[in-house]
């Protein structure tokens, strides 16, 4: 198993955070009937996951079609 630098680590734990937040956001923006906004919280909180996923593949893009494409 590789082993992976701090700046790998912080990053990925940097994004699962903000994925979290968004979920969060999501979940209470589903609970008060803003369903198109919580939709959109549930899909960057995916995007924030997915990036955080591939730090340790030293893979990053900005650009949503960057990670689709992965």
């Amino acid at each position: 198993m590789p082993e992976f630098d701090a700046r790998h680590k912080d990053y990925a734990k940097y994004r699962i955070e903000r994925s979290k937040e968004d979920l969060e956001a999501a979940h209470l923006l589903f609970n008060a009937g803003n369903y198109r906004i919580a939709n959109n919280r549930a899909y960057y909180s995916i995007f924030h996951a997915m990036r955080a996923v591939l730090v340790f593949d030293d893979y990053d893009s900005s650009k949503h079609s960057g990670i689709i494409v992965i």
